[in-house]
């Protein structure tokens, strides 16, 4: 916890000391002060108004050593913010446009300017995932964010507590509390299968109860931070009463499609809303957007590959929406080799679909993969095909995939446009086309240049520029 901010103006040996308390010790900012008017006297100087995030008492103590502190009325309080990173050349910018206040002693009106020092931090708590751990063992992008979305927020000075499930990472960095069994994504390898048999809602029923215990944490803890962050796709819903009650600054990531049902929630409690692409966003007006925060990928992880090997790749949950069939449909078109790696999301889909296809040689299935085979797979793919069928909220495997140097050929939906560069990181066909179109693509992918989609991700989707997206989003949602 950084101490509390209090710089002192001195005149005519009285000392005045301004102090705008904040909700809590966290978010302290500090203000130049330009020139005080009291009682009709100008006197100009150099001072420090010490404020937070969020308005509340004004103390004006003024007089000799050892007078108590009385409490002012706020008559004019106009604040306008601006966000920046606290540990770069780049201050928070915050004005203090006037504010007039009264005492016993009398008046007086003081005008500030933008400061040019950000001495404060948010305390932020964010909701990981209790479906996996954070980040995840294999495959799963969402809790992969959010393991970045604390690390990194974390480094950037903010104090962070990430409740994420059994299992997660423990670090330095952020505070950890583990709630959920991180054991209720289907076909994942964290997933618990009994001998016993069981109700298909089994899962979700799990993962209720496990989110019963994130509200009641929240419930007893979530006062004492600045702002919450969700990512769980049960928290999108069941936490918007408990959030609600404690009146706390909010913000969940869409890292799902919206639906009209969940808007209509959102609408009733004026919940602040993160997407993750602009496509999102569309057939829902009136929503309260804090901001679309793209996601990232970390470039260490996905070396670049200048020559691939002689094969395609698809990535992601074998389910109807990934639309794994169209891929090996385009790839026997082409007598290519074809590889398909992700977990199985949808088993009848899978076998009455996929697995006819599946051989081993010309159709392979790898499952699950931990990050360096991942890797390795992606840099030598010639292209990887994403032809789904949905909203695609983002597309996570896209941007992985073009890190390693690999170009995508995907179906025109969802942020697919947002992501990929047709012609230059890859191509977009339209799915009314089918297989046919995709086969069209492949056919030119060689005059995709490979470290152009390389530097794409390192111009547009790297964690810290997803980091500063996030961090405007949160001070917005934070101030308000």
């Amino acid at each position: 916890m950084f101490p509390p901010v209090i710089q002192l103006l001195r005149t005519f040996a009285v000392e005045l000391r301004i102090i705008l308390a904040c909700g809590s010790e966290f978010g302290r900012i500090v203000f130049g002060l330009d020139e005080i008017k009291r009682d009709g006297f100008t006197v100009a100087g150099h001072g420090h108004l010490v404020a937070g995030f969020r308005p509340f008492e004004l103390f004006l103590p003024y007089g000799h050593p050892g007078r108590p502190e009385k409490p002012v009325a706020i008559n004019d309080f106009d604040p306008v913010t601006e966000v920046s990173d606290r540990k770069s050349s780049h201050p928070i910018i915050i004005q203090l446009c006037r504010v007039t206040v009264k005492n016993s002693f009398g008046s007086g009106i003081f005008h500030t300017h933008p400061c040019l020092e950000y001495t404060g931090y948010m305390k932020i708590l964010i909701l990981g995932s209790v479906a996996l751990p954070v980040p995840p063992p294999m495959q799963g992008g969402t809790e992969r964010i959010a393991y970045w979305q604390a690390t990194g927020l974390a480094k950037r000075g903010h104090e962070v507590t990430l409740i994420a499930a059994r299992g997660s990472r423990k670090e330095e960095a952020y505070a950890l509390v583990e709630i959920g069994g991180g054991d209720t994504v289907a076909g994942s390898s964290k997933e618990r299968v009994g001998t016993e048999f069981t109700e298909g809602s089994r899962n979700l029923r799990k993962e209720l109860i496990y989110m019963a215990d994130v509200c009641q944490w929240v419930a007893d803890h979530g006062r004492q931070f600045d702002c919450i962050l969700n990512n769980m796709r049960g928290g999108e819903s069941v936490l918007l009463p408990v959030i609600k009650l404690l009146g706390m600054p909010f913000a969940t990531v869409m890292h799902l499609p919206l639906f009209s049902e969940l808007a209509e929630l959102f609408w009733k409690y004026h919940t602040p809303v993160i997407t993750i692409s602009n496509a999102q966003r569309e057939g829902f007006d009136g929503l309260t957007y804090a901001g679309t925060v793209y996601n990232a990928t970390d470039l260490r992880e996905l070396p670049f590959q200048e020559v691939p090997e002689d094969y395609l790749l698809m990535m992601g949950s074998i389910a109807p929406h990934k639309n794994q069939k169209d891929g090996i449909l385009a790839a026997k078109s082409l007598g290519k080799k074809i590889i398909l790696a992700g977990k199985i999301g949808n088993t009848a889909y899978f076998e009455s679909e996929i697995a006819p296809f599946v051989d081993g040689t010309t159709v392979v299935h790898k499952g699950e993969l931990d990050i360096l085979t991942k890797a390795t797979l992606l840099g030598g793919a010639q292209a990887l095909l994403f032809p789904i069928k949905w909203p695609e909220p983002f597309g996570l495997v896209m941007i992985e995939a073009m890190a390693a140097g690999t170009p995508v050929v995907a179906y025109r939906n969802g942020a697919v446009p947002e992501v990929v560069v047709n012609g230059k990181t890859g191509f977009i066909t339209d799915p009314s086309d089918g297989p046919t179109g995709m086969v069209a693509a492949l056919s030119k992918i060689e005059e995709i240049d490979r470290a152009a989609c390389r530097k794409h991700v390192e111009e547009h989707f790297t964690i810290s520029k997803m980091l500063d997206s996030l961090e405007t989003a949160l001070r917005g949602v934070a101030s308000a």
